[in-house]
């Protein structure tokens, strides 16, 4: 039981660590009221889609994954809603087309859709 709590506690300090050294080189916080309000309603989505699933047509591997899909459209649909995607990522966005010489006007547009 020691190590383990050993271990658990080194990855909690080098999470720590980590983020610290994101937010030093690139000035983005991983953890924002959006972020958490994301991972909330996706859990609160899973869990309902786990229940439905299990509860009506039961769990195979056909049904696995048919949720993984309906599961995943919910999910972009929410952070798209919910404000998972900041100015920061926009801009990351914009640097993509400019490096690859893309043109990513239509995920741009759809997520701002999503915002409104």
């Amino acid at each position: 039981v020691g190590a383990a709590v050993a271990t658990a506690g080194s990855f909690i300090v080098l999470n720590c660590l980590y983020t610290y050294q994101l937010y030093r080189t690139t000035e983005i916080w991983p953890i924002s009221r959006e972020s958490v309000q994301t991972a909330l309603l996706s859990g609160l989505v899973a869990i309902s889609l786990v229940v439905v699933v299990r509860f009506t047509i039961g769990v195979d591997l056909r049904s696995a994954a048919v949720l993984a899909v309906v599961y995943t459209l919910f999910y972009i649909a929410i952070i798209g809603r919910y404000g998972g995607i900041s100015d920061a990522e926009f801009a990351y966005l914009e640097r993509i087309e400019h490096r690859f010489g893309l043109d990513l006007g239509i995920v741009r547009g759809l997520v701002k859709t999503l915002q409104s």
